[in-house]
């Protein structure tokens, strides 16, 4: 194979240009984060619980973000349906362009003595914060703690009062986030149980 030197300073070129725009993070692009927990407990399923926990890092000019919980209890007595939705979402620019759309319901049909909670917490960091690693891990030990109320067979009140609490927790986590080194591949993590 012969060696081209005017074919391999355009090859050389064209890595610089794709280096520097991963360094800099690219083309500015919108981007989406959509996260759902469902719950369903019927006559043949007493008992139903999700959680939906969702980190993602963005480095975006534009974010759309969707979070939503959605619980009910259908032609059954005493049961129980739970579904949590918890959704953070970092840019690590300033976004111009941010659209959040949070939304919980919890329904019972039919039902009598049955407790259902819908739940969705959604934050949105929209200042140039890059979380690092230890940010996430205490986030995803949040989501541990959402899932360990599965076991709790807690009246639908109390749990919402201890996903309150965890909430302001991540709130605090937020707050004090952003000493992470800039990626250069962008971070989705959706934990789905």
């Amino acid at each position: 194979m012969k060696f081209h030197p005017k074919r391999a300073a355009a090859v050389f070129a064209a890595v610089i240009m794709g280096v520097s725009a991963l360094v800099t993070g690219g083309t500015a692009q919108a981007s989406s984060a959509s996260n759902y927990a469902s719950s369903h407990a019927s006559y043949w399923n007493h008992h139903s619980f999700d959680v939906a926990f969702q980190v993602r890092q963005m480095f975006s000019s534009s974010v759309n973000a969707t979070n939503e919980a959605d619980a009910n209890s259908r032609n059954c007595t005493g049961c129980h349906s739970v579904a949590i939705a918890f959704q953070i979402v970092a840019d690590g620019k300033v976004p111009t362009h941010v659209s959040a759309h949070n939304f919980g319901s919890a329904v019972n049909v039919n039902c009598s003595d049955c407790q259902t909670l819908g739940i969705a917490y959604q934050f949105i960091v929209a200042k140039p914060t890059v979380l690092s690693w230890s940010d996430q891990a205490k986030l995803w030990r949040i989501d541990a703690q959402l899932w360990s109320l599965y076991w709790s067979n807690a009246p639908a009140s109390q749990i919402a009062g201890q996903v309150s609490a965890l909430a302001g927790q991540v709130a605090y986590i937020l707050a004090h986030a952003g000493h992470g080194y800039w990626p250069l591949v962008h971070h989705y993590i959706t934990w789905r149980h």
